[in-house]
């Protein structure tokens, strides 16, 4: 089951009117690294003739791979092929911090 997040997603399938899943695994041949629903790192929106923006075409799930390895921006940008900024606007929008940015953050929430 999914909820409103994964709305707009390429894996997502409505089985029904009330009833959708994720079809990752299904496209992919790989297991999801993350949980369905908000923060999901392979939410991708289908590729389409937008005139206004850009789409995401970047593997994600690779980025969150080495991440959880612990990697540091540059070394993720260099795997994926995309700026160390795009990495590390990517990870910040996801909440995936790296050692004191954690501090920092809350050391934010407590003013």
């Amino acid at each position: 089951m999914v909820d409103s997040y994964c709305v707009g997603c390429s894996h997502r399938v409505q089985l029904d009117p009330s009833t959708s899943c994720c079809n990752y695994m299904i496209d992919t041949g790989m297991r999801r690294p993350c949980a369905s629903g908000y923060g999901c790192v392979c939410h991708t929106n289908p590729k389409s003739d937008k005139k206004r923006g850009r789409l995401s075409d970047w593997d994600k799930a690779l980025a969150y791979k080495l991440f959880k390895e612990g990697k540091t921006d540059k070394e993720i940008a260099k795997a994926v092929g995309k700026s160390k900024n795009t990495v590390q606007r990517w990870r910040l929008k996801n909440r995936l911090y790296q050692g004191q940015e954690m501090w920092r953050k809350n050391y934010r929430n407590d003013e």
